[in-house]
């Protein structure tokens, strides 16, 4: 199994994409990580480019919406309304809310296109493409870092505290790879492992992937598919009292099963993600990614 996270620039300016990924059929898995200049209107050439020395994936993780319509007056997605700003971690002094989406509406299209580009590149006939950002890892790992003791992560104080070139960043981004490494039992080598921001995303978009095909031992924080538009259209958690919300969300979720994938094709049904601290047990049908 071959895992690819791909971190893509947003605006029309040249910009850098990261690649982290991962073998899982070898002898020792461990995540290798790139960074490529290049603009965000020419993913095409830049996939093509990537894939000459490293394709083809089985799955591959994108960090730009992939379809959805979005709300008719604020732009965000109805998955984006449904789970944005619906789980904190406290860590230190600081209180972390999450997550903090764009409204993807507008980007859906570019994104949809920028996932069949890659499916196109970087896959092979049974490739399954989907939807994954870095900051739905964050919280997950911040918690299990405090609980494990394992990794420090005073740096970590927002969701963006690894962007950027200063000092603060860059120790931000050495500890969530460190606790990246710890979680998934692997090492990370290239741009990431040197804080590189783009590549340090990638990183962190690639955990809910792992957590169904390599499952930390003993974790107890699974992957979980974000619907785009639930089963049996239950009533969106925006549209009632806050105490009614979390258990709304359960139903907006659905658990992972273990270690399959299914149809090839690009999803666009929905968010791959870590279940985040404060969220509900997923109550929707389990799914294959």
């Amino acid at each position: 199994m071959r895992i690819l996270s791909i971190d893509l620039p947003w605006s029309t300016a040249n910009g850098c994409y990261g690649f982290a990924w991962i073998d899982l059929s070898g002898m020792s898995a461990a995540v290798r990580t790139h960074v490529q200049h290049g603009a965000a209107t020419a993913a095409a050439q830049v996939f093509a480019s990537f894939a000459q020395q490293n394709g083809p994936f089985d799955v591959i993780l994108v960090d730009q919406p992939i379809g959805g319509a979005g709300h008719a007056t604020t732009g965000y997605r109805d998955v984006e309304r449904a789970f944005g700003n619906s789980s904190f971690v406290v860590n230190g002094p600081q209180r972390i809310q999450a997550p903090r989406f764009q409204p993807g509406a507008a980007h859906a299209a570019r994104g949809t296109a920028n996932a069949t580009a890659a499916g196109n590149h970087l896959g092979h006939i049974g490739t399954v493409v989907v939807e994954s950002f870095p900051q739905l890892t964050i919280p997950s790992l911040i918690d299990f870092a405090i609980q494990s003791g394992l990794v420090a992560m005073g740096a970590v104080t927002g969701l963006k505290a690894h962007k950027g070139s200063g000092t603060s960043a860059s120790l931000a981004a050495s500890q969530l790879v460190a606790a990246f490494g710890v979680w998934a039992g692997v090492a990370v080598s290239g741009p990431a492992q040197n804080g590189q921001p783009d590549a340090v995303d990638a990183v962190l978009a690639l955990l809910p992937a792992l957590e169904i095909f390599a499952p930390r031992a003993g974790g107890t924080v699974g992957s979980v598919w974000l619907h785009a538009s639930p089963p049996g259209a239950p009533v969106h958690p925006s549209s009632v009292r806050r105490s009614l919300k979390s258990g709304l969300r359960a139903q907006w979720m659905s658990p992972m099963a273990i270690g399959r994938v299914g149809p090839s094709g690009i999803r666009s049904d929905g968010i791959l993600s870590l279940r985040l601290p404060g969220w509900p047990a997923a109550a929707a049908t389990s799914r294959l990614l």
